[in-house]
């Protein structure tokens, strides 16, 4: 049974939000730079237009306009070259080359042709018009500065959506956590009143020699009791790991489960694994997520067999461990959120084993849990400590 009411995905509406903002942004730039480009090439044929009247009237060396025409270059913003075509070679240029050498002045010739289109400039000899010169130009830097723009935006909301996402994260976890440790401490708070009480009545029935198989009986439901409100007094405090033999832990679960499995169902429970492999763990409570893995296991068989195999590897850094069932198995898409808090695959399902499982393995013991692989044939779920 799910907790959660269906609603619009916020974070698909947002990524969604956040596209479109980009897009725009993109193509607010792209338009305004084209405008500025149109100012820059008007500017550039201004220019063509000015020098052409100069050379058509009489000699370039000889015009005593030409130095009122070189200051005009020295101050414009627009990036300009005056390249002669025989020779081939530059003719005049605006400041922003005055510091490059000629190789890295072709190389911005290269570049400025990429943008624009080089202007020729006509003179007339011998009653014949022929390009003597050509006029390369480029960027200014406001355009420049402007095209950058859009990328430092992206990088400042991408910055500001990972510090955004960091924080709410950290404060849902904790927020979480707090939840967790307080329905803990109250279930094993409410746990132990009846206990205390049964454990008065197997003492009075003691004494009154009352049939001994009862009280048998009774004493092992009350180590299920206590055991249960252990589990919880310890997930809800801080707990101290220690060396535990994992092996041993396996059987003793695997003991409990096996008689405990409906009769209704041929579920055989297969082990793979040494007899001393040794762990840093917490005993009560590993013990409660294999049993919420085994129990899922046996419920995901909906036939009246099947196998269940736990399997444990060890190197230097990781203990690896697998549980293997031939149930029903999980859709891909639901691989995470079955360790989510409420979300269950069962209809009756509380959505709290797997993800108590979760905070168990990942939280207390610094381990990892993943869906391994699933189909319809069966899952495998691995945890690495």
């Amino acid at each position: 049974m799910s907790f959660f009411i269906k609603k619009i995905n916020l974070k698909n509406f947002i990524l969604s939000v956040f596209i479109f903002v980009m897009i725009l942004l993109f193509l607010i730039n792209s338009w305004l730079v084209d405008a500025l480009r149109t100012s820059v090439t008007k500017t550039a044929k201004s220019y063509k237009t000015f020098i052409e009247g100069i050379v058509n009237q009489e000699k370039l060396s000889d015009y005593p306009t030409i130095a009122m025409f070189n200051n005009l270059l020295k101050e414009t913003d627009i990036p300009i070259i005056i390249k002669s075509i025989d020779p081939d070679e530059v003719y005049t240029k605006s400041s922003h080359f005055d510091h490059l050498t000629q190789n890295q002045i072709e190389l911005s010739i290269i570049e400025m042709k990429q943008i624009f289109s080089p202007l020729p400039i006509f003179i007339r000899k011998d009653n014949e018009i022929m390009i003597s010169q050509k006029l390369y130009y480029g960027d200014t830097d406001m355009i420049k500065i402007i095209r950058l723009i859009p990328f430092v935006q992206v990088s400042f909301i991408f910055l500001i959506s990972i510090l955004s996402f960091i924080y709410f994260t950290s404060t849902r976890k904790s927020l979480q956590n707090a939840l967790y440790v307080g329905i803990f401490k109250e279930t094993a708070h409410q746990l132990g009143t009846p206990i205390s009480s049964l454990m008065g009545w197997v003492e009075n029935i003691k004494i009154n020699k009352v049939n001994k198989e009862n009280i048998k009986y009774i004493e092992q439901d009350l180590d299920n009791l206590k055991e249960i409100s252990n589990r919880f007094n310890k997930i809800g405090s801080k707990v101290k790991l220690s060396k535990i033999n994992l092996s041993s832990l396996l059987d003793q679960i695997l003991g409990y489960t096996i008689s405990r499995i409906p009769k209704t169902k041929k579920i055989k429970i297969q082990n793979d694994y040494d007899g001393n492999i040794f762990i840093l763990g917490e005993n009560v409570l590993l013990s409660w997520a294999f049993e919420n893995l085994i129990k899922n296991s046996i419920q995901s068989i909906n036939q009246n067999q099947g196998i269940i195999k736990i399997s444990v590897s060890q190197n230097k850094k990781i203990t690896r461990i697998l549980f293997e069932d031939t149930g029903q198995g999980i859709n891909r898409k639901r691989w995470k959120k079955i360790f989510l808090p409420g979300h269950s695959t069962k209809r009756s399902g509380w959505g709290v084993g797997l993800s108590l499982t979760k905070r168990i393995i990942c939280e207390i013991h610094d381990g990892k849990i993943f869906v391994n692989r699933s189909s319809d044939s069966g899952t495998v779920i691995e945890i690495n400590i």
